[in-house]
């Protein structure tokens, strides 16, 4: 009999397991440059640090809008994940902060802004970062890196920084 309990609560805790992973957006890429020439482009991938609310997953940061090229809502279950943008030109990108901070009377904040992107290599790909302000303010920075980086380390390459002042 407790054979069959244990073995009832491993299956529960598997599918809990399975399910709960499995509610994770999707990547798909954007392309905001149209039909232009795809050797000018440049791929940004966003961070896919959250949260969930209300079971819906929350990303820390996403793209709002480009040049007045606003981005559509994706489809359910993915997330517009890398956007492709015009290589070697200083871009302005409208994009959404998300943070859960426990610090901040156990709720969320969220807020708009512009990210002032450096020129970027044609063909390379990027990854940006939402770091919260750690001492638990509505501020931060966002980090711009190479895309193959998984976690920011002390070490690692950072290729641009904008700090975020507190609200």
């Amino acid at each position: 009999m407790k054979n069959k309990h244990i073995v009832f609560m491993i299956i529960t805790f598997a599918a809990f397991f399975v399910v709960g992973c499995s509610s994770l957006p999707k990547d798909v890429p954007y392309n905001l440059m149209d039909n232009e020439d795809t050797n000018k482009t440049a791929s940004i991938y966003c961070d896919m640090g959250g949260y969930f609310s209300q079971g819906q997953f929350v990303p820390n940061l996403w793209f709002v809008d480009f040049e007045g090229k606003t981005l559509p809502d994706p489809k359910q279950g993915t997330l517009w994940n890398p956007i492709i943008f015009p290589a070697e030109r200083e871009l302005n990108i409208r994009i959404y902060l998300s943070s859960f901070q426990s610090k901040i009377d156990d709720n969320h904040y969220r807020r708009m802004g512009i990210f002032r992107c450096p020129p970027l290599e044609a063909g390379k790909k990027y990854r940006l970062w939402y770091q919260p302000d750690q001492s638990g303010k509505t501020g931060g920075r966002l980090v711009l890196t190479d895309a193959k980086v998984k976690e920011i380390k002390f070490y690692t390459k950072l290729i641009y920084v904008q700090e975020i002042p507190p609200m």
